[in-house]
């Protein structure tokens, strides 16, 4: 799966969620963990790095409100 695909399917979930494990999603979207983090690490470039972040296993995202 290429970082496009991957980077739209993690944030969806991130979106949805806030947090996700990084394990959980590489399982779920079909990826290894260390394809995961590198493509946080690509959005972490595109978007800017305050606003999602790895860390301790979790991918978290800065945006979101909470309801």
């Amino acid at each position: 799966m290429n970082t496009q695909t991957l980077s739209q399917k993690i944030w969806k979930l991130l979106m949805a969620y806030g947090m996700v494990p990084v394990t959980g999603t590489a399982y779920l979207l079909g990826a290894t963990p260390r394809e995961i983090e590198k493509t946080v690490s690509a959005m972490r470039q595109a978007i800017g790095s305050a606003r999602i972040d790895l860390y301790d296993g979790f991918i978290i995202w800065q945006g979101r409100r909470a309801s």
